[in-house]
């Protein structure tokens, strides 16, 4: 039911590959894609099949190179995927405007994600406003790990009064 492939120079190609043969499975509920090369067009593919699996609750992402436009291919088909438990996209080029958008596009979706990590991107004060929005709505993360960003302060005052009222969190990490 696991599928870790892990530092294996995976790039957009060889998703497409991949993704075919996963299309075809129906056990395989983790994927473990981290420390490749995939960049948008291999996001978008593995959204595609977002849009179709009904098994797929893992999919880590950590330490590829996904930029904002790869964010939004995820959060679109998160907004019909309510599989998906837990997604990470740690270590990986997202900007302040690509993790707003993350967190608006979410908070408009049917996503039931419980653990989100977004870890060591360069997230800050667009970010944090989305993300204080999102928390206020949004009951089912439990898990969020926005550490080693750009939250300062003052972003993080913005954070504070949206967990207050979050009652669903039980793990979050904001470190450095």
């Amino acid at each position: 039911v696991h599928l870790s492939l892990p530092g294996n120079l995976i790039d957009d190609d060889l998703v497409n590959i991949l993704i075919k043969g996963l299309v075809l499975n129906k056990t395989i509920s983790q994927l473990d894609l981290s420390h490749n090369k995939i960049s948008n067009l291999g996001v978008r593919k593995i959204a595609k099949f977002l849009l179709t699996t009904q098994v797929l609750t893992h999919l880590d992402l950590t330490d590829n190179q996904i930029y904002y436009e790869g964010s939004r291919y995820l959060a679109q088909a998160l907004k019909s995927n309510k599989i998906l438990k837990h997604l990470s996209l740690k270590l990986n080029r997202l900007d302040d405007k690509a993790g707003s958008k993350l967190c608006i596009d979410l908070l408009n979706s049917n996503s039931e994600l419980e653990s989100l990590s977004l870890s060591s991107n360069a997230l800050a004060y667009m970010f944090c406003e989305s993300l204080a929005e999102f928390l206020k709505k949004n009951k089912s993360i439990r898990r969020l790990d926005i550490s080693c960003n750009l939250i300062d302060d003052g972003n993080a005052a913005t954070l504070k009064t949206s967990l207050r009222d979050n009652e669903s969190i039980i793990d979050i990490d904001v470190r450095n």
